[in-house]
């Protein structure tokens, strides 16, 4: 799975591209600051491990 692959290379890492695939799917019209927001969110709240988890559940 293309996402899995995507978030183990780049979640918590500090890329626009990879935090704006995530952002405009989850959100796709929120404002630059929510934005902002969701980044710091998912990249405080779980480990590359925890987050490719929430996929497979």
């Amino acid at each position: 799975m293309a996402m899995i692959t995507l978030t183990r290379t780049g979640w918590g890492r500090n890329n626009p591209a990879f935090r704006q695939l995530f952002s405009s799917l989850f959100f796709p019209a929120a404002l630059p600051a929510e934005v902002e927001w969701f980044n710091d969110l998912q990249r405080l709240s779980a480990s590359p491990e925890n987050a490719i988890r929430s996929f497979l559940d």
